[in-house]
């Protein structure tokens, strides 16, 4: 091992491989640490020396979130031979991507998203002409905060800059053989393109998911393994992974068909199926049957003709299983009869109300909403002496209601639901229970006011007179409570209501679990936002070291406290301690802008950002963006400036976007991106907060939902 390599002092060996060595390093100027990479091949000439220094000139320029950046290369003497490194970035506690799924146990949908990083990055390089050629689980890690960086990328491209270089003659090959494609196979470079790359993509997809390769390689040598990639058939991931979605066995099979024209013609377009199958869209690798297209409507809820059978099917589905659980002093048997009778009456109701509805023959479309409006205007009549099932119906109906944004419709049969059930069952019956759940809930999405806070006094009331403070059950409704009381302005009580469920966690949990360091984290919140910054402070430093102490797992509380932490030093003018909480982290250096809807995104190193991530079907961003945009108007003439930033996913288009800011006459900045940014500052939810002061984070998260002027004035005063 060298003690040095060029400016750079080497530490440790970190990996050897097939291409060369990886040392640790470190550099004086600038301090910092770096990985070195000794590649194998000597520079032979100085034509090779100039071609090597103009490709390492290119990967130097390689700038995203996801590849590990390029500092430096040169060449350096060993032994009389010349001989090529890399400086690069060093990240520390990597794992590669398939031993990072494996020790966390990651979901399906976890693993997934790792992948989608590494498709953005890739795409990123293919964009800028640049091929990887040995992609695989070594050359992909996941740090501790599960970012993924790709390394190597473009280094082989670097190292055929010698023509007379073994390396670039027919016959070589350039890769790891289990992840080749097999166009790499033929070893003519002049043939590779970046479906080359989107094959090994797929071998490590198969991997992560499957744990193993698509095929079996033991015991065999180079020219078996080549010919098997050649002309054998990989095997279907179905077979190492039964349950698994037929989408993704569909998705991983079209990476890695032998024949080029036929897989996914990029990353992009590999990492874009793999996010329509998340956000539960149809897949381009799937054929578009009407049996299909169907199904992935049902997934989704979409207010289409297809739907309304399958409406029909939910509603009676649900009455049959709500009805079987109505519980009275009749014996099993009449139960059983008066559940199918219910069952049968909303039946033939909804039938009737479908015919309606669907036209005979040819005709004009209709939709979930249209099937929703024939219900209700029967439903009042059609049940005269049976208002168990009336209310069964009308829950179903006001639920998709809300999910189709008819607000007005959607409160009115959920509140008439919750009153049926209470004047007929009881206020503490089971169903009447989850009427009012359901009531409640709507009201705290869409209505934060007095609304929310009577529901959840009378649903914490029920509650609280049959279950004992440590279950669940009750803990829930206290804390729908408490955020009743916050999100209407009704400080005073939350800031009780947290001290209650704070005392109910310590004695039952003690003061150090889960359950007492989140009551502990929202009695700070209610506190700060009382008024009384200091004790906040207090409460808000002890719940956060307390959730460090946590053991793996615990996350997200660790996320949530420190949030909350941040939004209280904020209001307290600590600005430097808020960016100690989160690292020293920076804005990201590449921000991958498609559209720009209104205003520009500006510089994030400058001033203080206040940076809002949401989509349009969201309620809770239709809530939070005219706060937004209130305070914008309020505090941008003081130096805080106000930016938003859409995926624009799921059901939402560019169509929307322009109607969200006309509806809501938002002047503040509204981009479309990528979503790399969003990985980048992890953002687990929609809407999402990241404030930057002068290029530094000082808070993100969910669950401060609203900017208070305490907290934005705090950004102005900094101590």
């Amino acid at each position: 091992m060298p003690s040095s390599i060029g400016d750079y002092t080497i530490k440790r060996v970190i990996a050897t491989g097939g291409m060369g060595t990886v040392y640790e390093a470190v550099q004086e100027n600038p301090r910092r640490t770096v990985a070195v990479k000794v590649v194998k091949s000597g520079m032979a000439t100085e034509n090779a020396r100039l071609r090597f220094a103009r490709e390492t000139q290119t990967l130097a320029r390689l700038r995203h979130p996801g590849i590990a950046q390029i500092y430096e290369a040169g060449t350096y003497e060993h032994a009389g031979v010349t001989l090529p490194f890399f400086a690069m970035e060093y990240i520390p506690n990597a794992s590669t991507i398939v031993a990072y799924a494996q020790a966390r146990r990651l979901s399906t949908r976890q693993k997934l998203e790792l992948f989608i990083q590494v498709c953005d990055a890739v795409h990123f390089g293919h964009q800028r002409g640049i091929i990887h050629r040995d992609l695989k689980p070594g050359n992909l890690l996941v740090d501790s905060q599960a970012r993924v960086r790709v390394i190597d990328f473009g280094v082989a491209r670097a190292m055929d800059s010698d023509p007379d270089s073994s390396q670039t003659q027919a016959g070589q090959f350039v890769g790891t053989a289990p992840y080749m494609s097999p166009e790499q196979f033929d070893a003519d470079p002049n043939d590779l393109d970046t479906r080359s790359d989107v094959y090994s993509l797929g071998v490590v997809l198969y991997e992560l998911l499957a744990g193993q390769l698509p095929y079996e390689f033991a015991n065999l040598g180079l020219f078996e393994v080549a010919r098997m990639v050649r002309e054998g058939r990989p095997k279907s991931i179905a077979e190492d992974v039964p349950n698994l979605d037929s989408e993704l066995v569909l998705i991983t099979k079209t990476a890695l068909t032998r024949i080029r024209e036929d897989r996914y013609q990029s990353a992009h377009g590999l990492g874009s199926d793999i996010r329509r199958y998340l956000a539960g869209e149809a897949i381009a690798a799937r054929p578009p049957s009407l049996s299909y297209q169907i199904r992935v409507l049902v997934r989704r809820h979409r207010a289409v003709t297809a739907l309304a059978t399958v409406t029909l099917a939910i509603l009676i589905a649900g009455i049959v299983t709500t009805t079987a659980l109505y519980v009275d002093v009749r014996d099993e048997r009449s139960k059983s009869e008066e559940a199918a009778r219910q069952a049968i009456a909303a039946n033939e109701f909804l039938i009737g109300a479908l015919g309606a509805v669907v036209p005979v023959g040819y005709g004009d479309v209709k939709t979930i909403g249209d099937l929703c409006d024939r219900v209700s205007e029967d439903v009042g009549e059609a049940f005269p002496d049976d208002p168990i099932t009336e209310a069964d119906v009308r829950l179903k109906i006001g639920l998709i209601y809300q999910r189709l944004q008819n607000l007005e419709k959607a409160e009115l049969h959920l509140k008439k639901a919750f009153e049926l059930r209470r004047d007929n069952l009881g206020s503490t019956h089971q169903l009447t229970l989850e009427a009012l759940d359901n009531l409640k809930n709507y009201y705290g999405v869409y209505e934060a006011d007095e609304k929310c806070v009577a529901a959840a006094e009378e649903y914490y009331t029920a509650i609280s007179s049959h279950y004992e403070p440590q279950t669940e059950t009750y803990q829930n409704a206290l804390f729908d409570l408490y955020g009743a009381y916050l999100v209407s302005g009704r400080y005073t009580d939350a800031v009780k209501i947290a001290q209650q469920a704070l005392t109910n966690n310590t004695d039952h949990y003690g003061a150090d679990s889960h359950e007492a360091i989140s009551s502990q984290k929202d009695l700070a919140l209610a506190l700060v936002f009382n008024g009384n910054t200091s004790e906040a402070l207090v409460q808000a430093e002890q719940s956060y070291g307390k959730a460090l102490a946590l053991t793996e797992g615990e996350f997200s509380i660790r996320d949530h406290c420190r949030e909350a932490y941040a939004a209280i030093l904020l209001t307290a003018g600590e600005i430097s301690a808020a960016k100690k909480l989160y690292n020293h982290q920076t804005a990201p250096e590449f921000i991958d802008i498609e559209k720009n809807y209104q205003g520009e995104l500006g510089n994030l190193n400058q001033g203080i950002k206040v940076v809002v991530f949401f989509e349009t079907w969201c309620p809770f961003s239709q809530r939070l963006l005219p706060k937004i945009e209130q305070a914008s108007r309020q505090y941008t003439a003081h130096g805080i400036d106000f930016v938003s930033l859409t995926r624009v996913q799921r059901s939402s288009s560019d169509a929307l976007v322009r109607k969200f800011i006309r509806d809501n006459q938002l002047s503040i900045s509204v981009v479309r991106e990528s979503g790399r940014t969003w990985n980048y500052f992890e953002a687990t939810g929609t809407p999402y907060l990241v404030i930057l002061h002068e290029g530094e984070v000082v808070m993100k998260g969910t669950g401060v939902g609203d900017l208070t002027t305490a907290l934005l004035e705090g950004l102005l005063s900094e101590k």
